[in-house]
């Protein structure tokens, strides 16, 4: 018996564990998002678990089968907020690092590379502390200075797609909506 990972016997003999056991300690949900056939949580401990549709990569564990229970997704840990759209899942990471994983539309997930090997991370991003995710892009605040990087394709999908970019003139942003058409950004000042 794995008393690392199994929830009846979490950590030792006999200990009931009613959410996920990982590495031998408890993990609790801290926040959970859901879009078409596919729900994802970011856990106490940093990890990421998704279960659901997976036809195009959306639980981030390496495969295209679809799971009825939750499943980590590989290369996550250290995660600190995270973002769901319905065929991509991106998290900020404590390091500032951003990474996304899903449909690979043209650098939706902001490497530019193909594969469902798990998550990617962001490549030319510097520090993050939040993310957003919109159908076919990503959008990501800078940790300092609060300028706005966005990537991947835009309306439909049907662009070539362009790796993470900051968007000119913005500046001091605490906040962002990302919609199929469009980016909102809320500035520090209110704006």
């Amino acid at each position: 018996l794995n008393i690392l990972r199994d929830p009846e016997n979490c950590g030792a003999c006999g200990v009931l564990c009613r959410q996920v056991c990982n590495n031998g300690r408890c993990a609790t949900p801290v926040e959970i998002h859901a879009e078409g056939n596919t729900s994802c949580a970011r856990f106490d401990d940093e990890t990421v678990r998704c279960w659901g549709a997976n036809e195009s990569g959306q639980l981030g564990d390496g495969t295209t089968v679809d799971r009825v229970t939750p499943v980590e997704v590989a290369g996550v840990n250290g995660a600190t907020g995270m973002s769901m759209a319905r065929e991509h899942t991106c998290v900020t990471h404590r390091t500032g690092a951003a990474s996304c994983w899903g449909r690979l539309h043209p650098y939706q997930l902001g490497d530019g590379l193909a594969g469902m090997s798990g998550a990617a991370y962001g490549r030319n991003l510097p520090p993050v502390s939040l993310i957003r995710t919109g159908a076919y892009r990503t959008c990501a605040i800078e940790r300092d200075g609060g300028r706005v990087f966005c990537w991947g394709a835009t309306e439909g999908g049907a662009s070539i797609g362009r790796p993470p970019q900051a968007i000119p003139g913005v500046l001091g942003a605490v906040d962002l909506g990302v919609v199929i058409t469009g980016t909102c950004v809320g500035s520090g000042d209110g704006l």
